[in-house]
């Protein structure tokens, strides 16, 4: 941590352990030898030498003591008489790029001359070691890569329109969590959660005019965007996919697939729709349902429970909606009801700050008395400042929920739309996943 070496206490037991960084890796069985009198007592608790993994870890070469009571390069070290220690090998976890950590062990007997070779034995190890985390950091790149790349991709979607950012992201979330309860694998559930990502991607393809609609859709403009599943299938199978994401594609594009063969673009039907479009069927009905849209309100939540259910076996694949029903009664239902909580928590902030601006103006107006003053008086025709232009500045800004100097707002003022990004906290929130 911060490029220092935070060894871990463990317990001494009757094999080894490998110190990396400041995690415990796997035992290593020593050779009797070499485990500490009193190993077998697994209430003895050890610790490394800080005095040597320090200086292994920042120098990066091995260390060989045999006698450490009488190293004057460990004379620092209280441990050592502490523990009892006589003997210490220790070697650098490394490779050509970094250190890693350190492979210690240590020993309560005197190790002879003729156990020099067993540092050499550890070294090699602890290289091992160092090129398998090189394998490992470069593993973990390119999967930080392939989510951020299909991140930027879903995003970019969301930029066309406010009012539907962060829908990719929380599809992916209410996917993954029907996967879980599904009792699918990680990498299912990974593969689930980059496909529900990308579900709308091809809506790149659709017309503004269409996309932005605020009322119903004719049957030449529904034809249209019922295209933006094909074009996702289309531009996604230009990427060069990692093996186990070879499929994304063909699950990505399925999110309007039927049960009973009644959906678009290939009129799958069963179980030849594949699963994660099974299940992103019903995310994907969920989230539109729930919030807002250019033709409608947010449907109350127990009108869109009851329309997935009446989908059953006919939209919706039965084993899936089970499996978002359990998910949504162990923890969906308490995300959104603290989102309803913090939106009303919100319109009441909203409108005790628009009461409190008015208390001001009134109090201000009160101070204002007209005099005859043919500056102040109101009946003057020379006054200057206030009049029908402020008024109607006052009407714009009540009407719109513009803020000039301080909230001026009316009852059921309309709030501007949060920019169109992941920045959204509603989303942020809901859209939150994690894998382990």
């Amino acid at each position: 941590q911060d490029g220092r070496l935070q060894p871990e206490a463990w317990k001494a037991r009757s094999e080894g352990e490998i110190v990396v960084a400041d995690k415990l890796r796997g035992p290593q069985t020593l050779e009797k030898g070499l485990i500490p009198s009193g190993g077998n007592d697994p209430n003895i608790p050890f610790r490394p030498i800080r005095t040597v993994t320090e200086r292994v870890f920042e120098e990066g070469v091995g260390l060989l003591s045999l006698d450490a009571t009488s190293d004057q390069r460990l004379e620092a070290s209280r441990s050592l008489v502490l523990q009892s220690v006589r003997s210490i090998l220790c070697a650098p976890i490394a490779s050509a790029k970094r250190v890693y950590g350190v492979l210690y062990v240590d020993t309560h007997e005197t190790m002879s001359e003729k156990d020099e070779d067993d540092l050499d034995w550890l070294v090699a190890v602890a290289h091992q070691a160092g090129m398998v985390m090189d394998n490992l950091a470069a593993l973990e790149q390119r999967q930080r890569m392939t989510e951020s790349l299909m991140r930027g991709l879903a995003a970019s979607i969301d930029a066309r329109d406010g009012l539907t950012a962060g829908h990719s992201a929380r599809v992916a979330h209410y996917s993954v969590g029907v996967a879980r309860q599904l009792g699918l694998s990680v990498d299912e559930q990974y593969a689930i959660y980059y496909a529900a990502l990308l579900h709308d991607y091809g809506k790149i393809g659709i017309d503004d005019a269409v996309l932005k609609k605020p009322g119903r859709l004719t049957p030449e403009e529904f034809d249209h965007i019922k295209l933006h599943p094909k074009f996702t299938f289309d531009i996604l199978s230009k990427i060069d996919f990692p093996p186990e994401l070879d499929n994304l594609p063909m699950v990505a594009a399925s999110h309007h697939e039927r049960w009973d063969g009644g959906g678009y673009p290939w009129g799958l039907s069963e179980e030849a729709i594949p699963l994660g479009g099974r299940i992103m069927a019903i995310a994907d009905v969920y989230d539109s349902l729930t919030r807002k849209r250019h033709y409608r309100d947010p449907m109350p939540l127990d009108e869109v429970l009851a329309y997935l259910e009446e989908g059953r076996a006919t939209h919706f694949c039965p084993t899936s909606l089970d499996a978002f029903f359990a998910y949504h009664a162990a923890e969906l239902a308490q995300k959104e009801e603290r989102r309803s909580q913090r939106k009303r928590n919100a319109a009441r902030r909203e409108a005790a700050s628009a009461s409190s601006s008015r208390g001001i103006a009134s109090r201000s107006s009160s101070l204002d008395e007209p005099t005859s003053d043919p500056v102040s008086d109101p009946k003057s025709e020379n006054r200057t400042g206030g009049g029908a232009e402020e008024q109607q500045l006052g009407q714009d800004q009540a009407s719109t929920g513009q803020f000039v100097n301080g909230p001026v707002a009316s009852q059921g003022a309309h709030r501007p739309s949060p920019p169109a990004s992941f920045s959204n906290t509603d989303d942020l929130e809901d859209a939150t996943i994690r894998l382990e």
